[in-house]
């Protein structure tokens, strides 16, 4: 019942207008005729270009191949204001916190489909197959306003086709420690009005890195039993850009296996027999006709998991048993041009969201659904004093009241120096897992409301260097938080108050024309304002008051060394940073050398060799999940570009 009633909502507007109740009663009610001026269409601006001046940092697929990037996740390592928390090894759960606070609360976008599960508000960016990114781009701060719910600190966009269009085929063969293995391979295929892309990708890791933990006073090496992973990914995609209408549609299929050995406490290393399989399906269809400005964008996802677990009696005789199948839906009508002498968007969405299993016990229930309809407007103009831009969003929900999602940006330049503004408030709905979990779930949960500040000033003098400075401030109310209700059992309650506000200061340029260096540092303080005596005012556990990286790539052709550092400083387990808590700070050394051969202008091969973690830094993360050391990876890459070397894919 569930697929056909998700496959409907997507594939027909009509059907989605008269199912989506909200937006019915309002055009029902509304039977006024309105005469507007004439409209002048203007080409389409990117979702980045649409932030309301937020400082946005934009990584080519150059940089995720230079940096042996097998994994989302590792891509998204040492950006400005990101922390990866990082759960062990290839297979481990790995989420990304922007400017201090959750998961739940940045928004990760692949082409236009929200990440962000359904289930648990969140997304393990190692599941993201790094291969087919052609450009990721981090935007810092709130914009709900803009890009919808969950954008509450910060946003991740990741595209996956070329913006220059080429025949291509690049295949890519790695190894590396602990059984680490990729095998990926896509070809692009294009046209005079049209682009196709195909990939598949293969990786996997037995996982049994060495780490040290002391047990019952005795300092021993241990190694992870149960850390394998396999994953596959598969990617079709395709681009139609002709005079009369623009489409194009993207399918992604997921496809995972790995253990779960949990964390490392006295008495116990890991969870020897806990399994988790999943399997997604992401898929787009769009519709531009560039004429009128108008814009037609459905998108579907299927995602099911297993978890397992033979040694967990607490939960039956048969031990941990959970499942859980999801279906989400959506679909969105956007007119877009220049009305009254402004660049204005107008923008009407629908989405369904389902889920069905024994992970999600509502009242005895096993299936739980939510629908939601909202309406947005945005405007950008310039004025005398600089360029102005606003975005407001409406969302309704039948289960809780309406989320209001305002934007104001604002930015003026001097000279080479470039001042940018902005203001939003956001909002998240609250999960299912928080809604409906089995002893934790409370039906009645608000949303989560955000505001937003950030002030950004930027200096790009002539010798290509850039530098940026951003002050930010983030206020959460509403927060969801775990509260005890007994010994045993705990229940999610809208008591939380958070407070961050830091600074990001970044640089980025060259030296001689052969050394480009990037550097950044963060410091943020997140506090706790809910009002308990023993946490009012303490930072939030497992986030660092200073993160910092600096990338240093020398290319002297045909070869290049790459040398990054990465620091993440003190933070504290519990939410009273008791002394005993601490995670001591920490600082990673990678190198990365490459080789390039081009035997002829349309055949290239690089192969690169990646040291992670030189000094063998014992670190963690999140405490009792202790990360590998000193690590290798060796990767071959070819490339057959029968039109000669691209900017996209450009020798790295």
């Amino acid at each position: 019942m569930w697929p056909w009633r998700s496959l409907l909502f997507c594939g027909c507007p009509v059907l989605n207008v008269l199912w989506a109740g909200t937006l019915v009663d309002s055009l029902k009610a509304d039977t006024a005729r309105y005469a507007f001026p004439m409209v002048e269409v203007e080409a389409r601006q990117p979702l980045a270009e649409q932030m309301g001046f937020l400082p946005t940092r934009v990584v080519p697929v150059q940089e995720v191949a230079r940096q042996v990037a097998w994994q989302g996740a590792e891509a998204l390592t040492g950006l400005p204001g990101v922390l990866v928390r990082d759960y062990g090894g290839m297979g481990g759960l790995k989420t990304v916190s922007v400017r201090g606070l959750g998961a739940v609360q940045t928004l990760l976008l692949w082409e236009g489909i929200q990440l962000n599960t359904a289930l648990h508000g969140i997304y393990n960016v190692g599941n993201i197959p790094a291969i087919f990114v052609e450009e990721l781009v981090l935007v810092g701060g709130g914009n709900s306003a803009v890009a919808g719910a969950h954008a509450g600190s910060g946003i991740i966009l990741l595209r996956t086709v070329p913006s220059t269009l080429f025949p291509l085929l690049r295949a890519v063969l790695g190894m590396g420690s602990f059984g680490e293995q990729r095998v990926g391979i896509q070809g692009t295929i294009t046209g005079a009005h049209s682009v196709a892309k195909v990939g598949l990708q293969y990786t996997a890791a037995r996982g049994d890195y060495p780490f040290r933990t002391r047990q019952f006073g005795e300092l021993r090496t241990e190694k992870r039993q149960n850390g394998d992973y396999m994953g596959l990914a598969l990617l079709c995609a395709g681009v139609y850009e002709g005079r009369q209408f623009h489409g194009g549609l993207q399918c992604l299929v997921n496809r995972s296996q790995r253990g779960v050995p949990g964390s490392v406490v006295q008495g116990r290393v890991e969870f020897a027999q806990a399994r988790l399989d999943e399997s997604e399906l992401l898929a787009v269809v769009w519709l531009r006709i560039p004429s009128v400005g108008i814009e037609w964008r459905s998108t579907g996802r299927h995602g099911w998991l297993q978890y397992r677990d033979p040694e967990a009696r607490i939960w039956g005789p048969r031990g941990a048993y959970d499942d859980a199948t999801a279906w989400e839906a959506s679909m969105s009508l956007k007119w877009g041009g220049v009305l009254w002498g402004m660049s204005t968007e107008f923008w009407a969405g629908a989405r369904r969201e389902a889920v069905v299993g024994t992970l999600l016990r509502p009242q005895g229930q096993d299936a739980v659904e939510r629908q939601s309809a909202g309406l947005a407007a945005l405007v950008r103009s310039t004025i005398g004093l600089g360029e102005l831009f606003g975005s407001v969003r409406w969302e309704a929900h039948r289960q809780y009241a309406p989320g209001f999602s305002p934007t104001v940006g604002f930015q003026r330049m001097f000279g080479r120096f470039r001042l940018q503004l902005q203001w939003s408030r956001n909002f998240r709905p609250p999960a299912f897992a928080e809604l409906y979990y089995f002893n934790f779930g409370n039906s009645k949960l608000r949303p989560e409301r955000t505001s937003s500040w950030n002030m950004g000033l930027e200096w790009r003098p002539e010798t290509g260097v850039q530098l940026r400075a951003d002050l930010f401030s983030l206020w959460v109310r509403d927060q969801i938080l775990a509260v005890p209700r007994s010994p045993v059992f705990w229940s999610a309650q809208n008591i939380g108050r958070v407070w961050s506000r830091g600074v990001e200061i970044s640089a980025t340029g060259r030296v001689w024309d052969w050394i480009q260096l990037f550097g950044q540092v963060t410091w943020q303080r997140v506090a706790d304002l809910t009002g308990n005596p023993y946490t009012h005012g303490h930072q939030l556990p497992y986030v660092p008051v200073v993160m910092a990286a600096l990338r240093g790539t020398a290319s002297l052709s045909p070869a290049e060394v790459m040398l990054q550092l990465t620091a993440v400083g003190e933070r504290w387990s519990q939410p009273d940073n008791a002394p005993d808590s601490r995670l001591p700070p920490h600082a990673l050394t990678d190198v990365v050398l490459s080789y390039s051969y081009t035997p002829t202008p349309i055949v290239a091969a690089t192969a690169r060799l990646a040291f992670r973690n030189v000094l063998d830094t014992a670190h963690e993360l999140v405490r009792g999940y202790p990360l590998p050391g000193r690590s290798l990876r060796v990767e071959l890459e070819l490339r057959w570009t029968p039109q000669g070397d691209s900017v996209s894919h450009a020798r790295h």
